[in-house]
């Protein structure tokens, strides 16, 4: 049975103690819908980008933003530069970005799903073997969702060099199977961030499929993170910390597999870097508490976003900043949308006519 043996080290306690503030200075910011979009969408393009960065794939974040923006990627010259994107694309390259954006959706469905009561969460063999046949669909379909039947060593993908010998072919679905047992039952009395991180460890080291389960493993350290409310709304990314230096992340995982406590104190040291730059993010852009009481529940439509957005940046709005950021509207338009902010009592009208400024009550 899996038993993970580890002591908390000051170095996780104090990791774990700084990933808790910033959780709840995150959680308690007045972001608006915009601001969450906005955030939720960033976290996915560099999710797609690290994860498939740390296994060789050497598409950059801006021309991962362009393939997810296409309507049919499958439409894609991958031999010749097109307009939209200015470089000659391969098609497993594309394809791995593809599946890895469809694997967050399929992640953020289940925490969906579990949130609102329709389906709890069970981490099975099921959910693991569909994760999977996401990653390598068009890539390599015949091994996908399959348990591996051959031994398989460790590569690190920075050097080439050979590592590890994973779990004998001949053990893993037992192994798997103790670890999701234990995810199941032990893993609930223990603090989230140290089951994430033991449950990638772990998945790792047995390394259950031919392909793709370093990003799996990966997969299923956010989905866990998820159910259990330390993924911030989909804001954060730890693949980038991990991409940052990928010989540090490999040596990590393999330092793990002898002791448990390295990698822990390594994967929270990670999650403290990127919640703090989050926290930091949002309370540079988090409205005044002032706003945050006036507007409560009332719905603000996207323009009075943006004019949040552009007071919060600049301090006021005026008639000159119109076109600026509504160059397709009348002016009758913005006044209309400026004047439900006042009547909201989220800004107040200062002067009349043209030099009218509008700033936060």
């Amino acid at each position: 049975m899996y038993k993970p043996e580890y002591t908390i080290s000051n170095n996780l306690l104090n990791s774990i103690v700084s990933i808790e503030s910033s959780r709840s200075i995150i959680q308690s910011a007045a972001l608006l819908p915009l601001y969450e979009r906005q955030f939720r969408g960033d976290a996915v393009a560099r999710r797609v980008h690290f994860s498939t960065a740390i296994e060789g794939n050497y598409l950059n974040l801006d021309q991962i933003k362009d393939i997810m923006l296409q309507n049919n990627p499958n439409q894609l010259n991958f031999s010749q530069p097109s307009q939209s994107m200015h470089y000659p694309a391969k098609r497993k390259d594309v394809d791995e970005v593809i599946n890895y954006r469809d694997l967050v959706n399929y992640i953020e469905s289940i925490d969906q799903k579990h949130k609102m009561g329709t389906k709890e969460f069970a981490l099975d063999l099921e959910t693991i073997v569909r994760m999977h046949e996401i990653l390598l669909k068009n890539i390599e379909d015949e091994k996908s969702g399959h348990i591996r039947t051959q031994n398989a060593l460790t590569i690190n993908y920075a050097t080439g060099e050979k590592l590890y010998l994973y779990e004998p072919a001949e053990n893993v679905k037992a192994k798997l199977n103790e670890l999701l047992i234990w995810y199941q039952s032990n893993g609930k009395g223990i603090h989230p961030i140290i089951k994430a991180g033991l449950l990638h460890l772990e998945f790792v080291r047995i390394h259950p499929f031919h392909e793709g389960n370093g990003r799996l493993a990966r997969g299923l350290a956010t989905l866990s993170l998820a159910i259990d409310d330390y993924d911030i709304n989909h804001f954060f990314c730890l693949d980038e910390y991990y991409s940052a230096n990928a010989e540090d992340y490999y040596s990590s995982l393999q330092k793990g597999f002898k002791s448990p406590i390295d990698w822990l104190e390594y994967f929270a040291v990670g999650m403290s870097i990127e919640f703090s730059r989050i926290k930091d993010r949002v309370v540079k852009i988090s409205k005044d508490a002032k706003v945050k009481d006036r507007v409560g529940q009332q719905f603000i439509s996207e323009r009075q976003e943006k004019i949040i957005e552009w007071i919060n940046n600049y301090g006021y709005f005026k008639n000159n900043d119109f076109e600026i950021i509504f160059n397709d509207l009348s002016e009758d338009t913005v006044l209309r949308e400026l004047k439900g902010l006042v009547e909201m009592g989220v800004i107040i009208k200062k002067g009349k006519t043209k030099l009218a400024r509008y700033e936060f009550i």
